[in-house]
């Protein structure tokens, strides 16, 4: 890390929502010695990027109780992800975790502001995702609105379509729930938590 990027990220922890529970992960060590951790916790430093940062660590925590040990933060390309298998040029995957088969998971989270543009900037992002050679691809994006709303709007076309054309689960959350295509996808190594 940069010098003060670790003063600077607890300022800007002390005024999110989430501050005071990532703190505290912070200084319990529990991420320390992962590759690529110190790149989310400099990612604090910016207030725009504070969010993609919490759900990094969230999920890290919840891969770590589930039994997970192998897990990264920010894999792009050109990374050895399997003896023989490297990311593809465009990979930009959040979390990487590796159950204990081998199998790699591969997670991306986005916050669209504007939910009438979910479905355009999926496509937009999701070759970051579809290239990174994992097992299994989750995309993970949050948008304002109700599942109502999203389902109103044809939201399913594009999430059918990106998991048949990209390979690619899509976990779809909104302010009342959660769409995931398609419905009762694994998407957790071990199954869901």
């Amino acid at each position: 890390m940069k010098p003060g990027d670790l003063d600077k990220a607890l300022t800007n922890l002390a005024d999110h929502p989430a501050g005071g529970e990532v703190a505290n992960w912070l200084a319990s060590g529990r991420f320390n010695g992962l590759p690529n951790y110190e790149q989310v916790v400099s990612s604090f430093t910016q207030k725009n990027a504070m969010s993609g940062g919490v759900e990094q660590l969230r999920l890290g925590r919840t891969l770590q109780e589930s039994g997970i040990t192998d897990i990264s933060f920010e894999i792009k390309k050109d990374v050895e992800i399997r003896p023989g298998v490297v990311t593809g040029p465009r990979t930009d995957m959040d979390v990487m975790a590796r159950d204990r088969d081998g199998k790699v998971y591969g997670y991306q989270f986005k916050e669209v502001s504007n939910p009438k543009k979910v479905g355009s900037k999926m496509w937009q992002n999701i070759g970051q995702l579809a290239d990174s050679q994992a097992d299994v691809k989750v995309y993970v994006v949050d948008t304002k609105g109700t599942l109502a709303d999203m389902m109103a709007s044809g939201i399913e076309r594009d999430l059918s379509r990106i998991h048949s054309e990209r390979g690619v689960i899509v976990v779809l959350r909104v302010e009342d729930g959660t769409l995931m295509y398609p419905p009762g996808a694994n998407f957790m190594p071990g199954g869901r938590p």
